[in-house]
C-alpha cells in the first residue's frame, strides 16, 4: 500500500510540474542545465585564466648525451623564452580570445533561449489552435444538423444539407490535423526538458509578450550580432600582432658535462657547466618572415570586413524584429478592441438574418469564417510578438516586455 502511495505522490508532482510550465520559466531551466551553456562557460573561465602564461617560461626541454665509449656524459635544460615585449604585445590578441569566449557563452545562451522558446510556443500555439478547431467543429456539427433536419422537414434546401455537411467534415480532418500538430509539439518540447518519462502532455499558456526579466538575461544583443562583435575583435588584435607573431623567440639553455676521460675535457676538470643563449636570426626575412607577417594581416582585414557586413545584417534583422514586434503588439490590441468585436456582432447579425430568412447559409459561412480567421490571427500575434521580442531583446524601443493580456 505504501508503493501505491509513493507512486502516486510521484506521478501527482510531475503532473503538477508539467502543468505550472510557463515560458520564463521553461528558457530559465534550459539556461541552467543545458550542457552547451555550462561547457561553453568552462571554455570561457579557462581562456580567462589562460592570459598570465604568456608571461612565464614555455615548457622546458631535457638533452642527453653520451659519447659512445663512455669517456664523456652531458645533462642539460633548454628554455624558450619571448623576447622582452613579445609577451606584451601578443596579449592584446589573448584578451580578444577571451572576449570571444565571452562573446560565444552569451551567443550560446541566446541560441538555446530561442530554441527552447521556439518549442514551447509551437506547444502552446499548437493547444490553441486545437482549442480554438474544436469550437470551430462543434459550431460546424450543429449547423449540419440543424441543416439537416430543415431540410428533411421541408423548410430547407438540400444545397444547404450538403454544404453544411462538407464544412463540418473538412473542420472535423482540420481538428485531427491541429491535435496531431499539438502532439509532436508538446512531445519534442517534454523531450528538450528531459521529460521523457511524462504520459500527459502539458498544458501550456501563450502569453502576449515574454518577461522582462527573462529578456533581460539575455542582454542587448543577438548571438549573431556577439559573435560578429567578436570576429571584428579578434580580426584587429591579429592584424595589430602580425608582425610580433613572427619574432623568434630566445633559447636559453645550461649544461651539466661529465668527463670520465679527462684528456676529453677542454678544461681539464672532470664536471663542467656549460651555458648558451641561441636566436633565429631572420637573414631570409623577406622571404619568409615578411611574408607570412603580410599573409596574416591580409586574412585579418579579410576577417574584420567578413565580420563587420555580418554585424551589419545583423543589426538589420534587430531592427527589423523591432518594426515587427511593434506593429504586431499595435495590430493585437486593435484586433481586440475592434475586429473581433465587430466579428462577433457580425456573426450574431448575419445568424438572426439567416433564421428570417433575409440572408443564405453562403453569408453565414463567411460570417462565421470570417469570426475564426480573426482568432486564429490572434493566436499568430502573439506567437509573433514573443519571436520578436527575442530578436529585438532589450532594443525594442517602447516595449515593456511584460506578459499578461493586452487591454
Amino acid at each position: 500500500m505504501g508503493h501505491i502511495w509513493v507512486i502516486g505522490l510521484l506521478l501527482f508532482n510531475q503532473a503538477k510540474a508539467t502543468e505550472n510550465w510557463t515560458l520564463n520559466s521553461v528558457v530559465h531551466q534550459a539556461l541552467e542545465s543545458s550542457p552547451l551553456i555550462v561547457n561553453q562557460k568552462i571554455q570561457y573561465d579557462l581562456s580567462e585564466r589562460d592570459r598570465w602564461r604568456r608571461f612565464i617560461f614555455n615548457e622546458p626541454q631535457l638533452q642527453y648525451t653520451n659519447s659512445d665509449d663512455n669517456s664523456d656524459q652531458s645533462l642539460g635544460v633548454q628554455l624558450p623564452v619571448g623576447i622582452p615585449g613579445k609577451a606584451f604585445a601578443l596579449s592584446e590578441l589573448d584578451t580578444a580570445k577571451a572576449h570571444s569566449q565571452k562573446n560565444e557563452l552569451d551567443a550560446k545562451r541566446y541560441d538555446v533561449a530561442r530554441t527552447y522558446s521556439q518549442a514551447y510556443l509551437d506547444c502552446a500555439t499548437a493547444q490553441a489552435v486545437e482549442v480554438m478547431q474544436k469550437e470551430t467543429t462543434n459550431d460546424l456539427e450543429t449547423v449540419y444538423k440543424s441543416m439537416k433536419a430543415s431540410y428533411e422537414s421541408g423548410h430547407g434546401t438540400q444545397a444547404e444539407k450538403i454544404g453544411s455537411a462538407l464544412q463540418a467534415r473538412q473542420a472535423a480532418n482540420d481538428l485531427q490535423t491541429a491535435t496531431d500538430k499539438k502532439n509532436s509539439s508538446c512531445r519534442k518540447l517534454q523531450r528538450l526538458l528531459g521529460e521523457t518519462s511524462a504520459t500527459e502532455l502539458p498544458v501550456l499558456s501563450l502569453d502576449d509578450d515574454i518577461d522582462a526579466q527573462t529578456v533581460a538575461e539575455l542582454g542587448g544583443r543577438t548571438s549573431d550580432q556577439g559573435r560578429a562583435a567578436s570576429g571584428m575583435e579578434v580580426a584587429k588584435a591579429t592584424e595589430n600582432t602580425a608582425w610580433w607573431s613572427q619574432v623568434p623567440d630566445l633559447n636559453l639553455s645550461v649544461t651539466r658535462n661529465h668527463y670520465v676521460y679527462l684528456p676529453a675535457s677542454p678544461s681539464g676538470h672532470e664536471w663542467t657547466t656549460t651555458y648558451g643563449v641561441g636566436i633565429t636570426i631572420p637573414l631570409f626575412f623577406p622571404f619568409y618572415e615578411g611574408a607570412e607577417g603580410k599573409r596574416a594581416k591580409a586574412q585579418a582585414r579579410i576577417d574584420y570586413t567578413t565580420a563587420e557586413l555580418q554585424k551589419v545584417g545583423a543589426d538589420a534583422d534587430q531592427a527589423d524584429a523591432a518594426a515587427e514586434y511593434q506593429r504586431s503588439k499595435k495590430r493585437l490590441v486593435e484586433l481586440r478592441k475592434t475586429d473581433l468585436v465587430l466579428a462577433e456582432a457580425l456573426l450574431d447579425s448575419t445568424y438572426s438574418a439567416y433564421r428570417s430568412g433575409k440572408l443564405g447559409y453562403a453569408e453565414l459561412v463567411l460570417a462565421r469564417k470570417t469570426l475564426m480567421d480573426l482568432k486564429n490571427q490572434d493566436i499568430q500575434l502573439r506567437n509573433s510578438i514573443i519571436m520578436a521580442h527575442l530578436r529585438c531583446l532589450q532594443n525594442c524601443e517602447a516595449a515593456n516586455g511584460e506578459k499578461g493580456t493586452l487591454q
